[in-house]
């Protein structure tokens, strides 16, 4: 079978059973700071979901108006469509500060051939401030037309809580947006908005491992640059120079992405502990090893939830 895991820096593996598709994430007060396992300070990016928010009934006080806005980033050769079923759960459960964003313009960049991490990255920031743009500007909840329809915003919003639901490669895209996400929150003005969650689902933190002779169709597209920027070949990110690899400068501590990364109030990275040959545990972990037994094919079920962190 396959198991789900999530990693964290506060605490430890705790067994469940459900489905494979984690719930969106919600508030809580946990905080973010072990590097045992990654002592330069990657792993302690991230910690425990947080728990919702009291939801504020639209128009029902002039208490400050909150808005929880999760922007969904599918990976590559995705569409906003993949994220059908998580809309279609939060719009039966209706909260009332809730707005969801599924990323659009990547999507005809995003494939095998697509554009470099930082031209998908331009592309989502840019989306992310138009969308921004409309929440902090109307009062009409038809600004989640195409997206999902949720009665969130009657009047202008006070403060912005901004969370990120990253599947595989999005979650790259998403790390190497925050600069420029960074410039858009700063653009807000009077509104305040701040970093809430960063969940990664299969994200490749730290690479993909080049095709070998039973895997060769890995290499199909090795001569674009984004198969480079995120495939390791000989044990190092796929170029030849001494200019770091991309994603090296994602993980660099002294770096602006790590430290922007640092800004989420919660960090969550969900791996699959067996059966994905394009991002094994280890890189969406962001662990230097699997310690899950591996499970026989013959397991039932086959899709499970073996252990998962910061989730209530």
């Amino acid at each position: 079978g396959s198991e789900i895991a999530s990693t964290s820096s506060t605490a430890p593996p705790t067994r469940s059973t459900g489905s494979s598709t984690a719930p969106p994430p919600s508030e809580s007060n946990g905080d973010a700071s072990d590097d045992a396992v990654d002592p330069e300070g990657l792993t302690s990016q991230f910690s425990p979901t947080m728990r919702t928010r009291a939801a504020v009934p639209c128009g029902a006080s002039s208490s400050p108006r909150v808005i929880q806005l999760f922007v969904l980033v599918h990976g590559i050769c995705g569409s906003p469509e993949d994220w059908s079923e998580w809309m279609q759960q939060v719009k039966r459960r209706q909260p009332a500060d809730w707005l969801i964003l599924a990323a659009s313009r990547i999507t005809s960049s995003c494939g095998f051939t697509g554009e470099p991490l930082e031209q998908l990255a331009t592309l989502l920031s840019a989306e992310l401030e138009d969308f921004l743009g409309e929440v902090l500007s109307t009062c009409s909840s038809s600004l989640c037309a195409g997206h999902v329809e949720v009665d969130a915003v009657c009047r202008k919003p006070d403060h912005v809580v901004l969370h990120f639901v990253c599947h595989s490669l999005g979650g790259l895209i998403v790390r190497a947006a925050l600069p420029e996400i960074s410039k858009v929150v700063e653009r807000c003005g009077e509104t305040s908005v701040t970093f809430g969650h960063f969940l990664s689902l299969n994200s490749p933190h730290l690479g993909v491992r080049a095709g070998s002779a039973t895997t060769a169709w890995k290499n199909l597209c090795r001569f674009t640059l984004l198969h480079r920027q995120v495939n390791l070949m000989d044990g190092r990110l796929g170029q030849a120079s001494d200019e770091p690899a991309f994603l090296e400068k994602l993980a660099d501590p002294s770096g602006d992405y790590l430290r922007l990364l640092g800004k989420f109030a919660h960090r969550t990275a969900v791996a699959a502990t067996h059966w994905d040959p394009i991002v094994p545990f280890c890189t969406a972990a962001i662990s230097p090893t699997n310690p899950f037994p591996s499970a026989g094919v013959a397991d039932n079920p086959f899709w499970r939830i073996d252990a998962a962190l910061g989730f209530d």
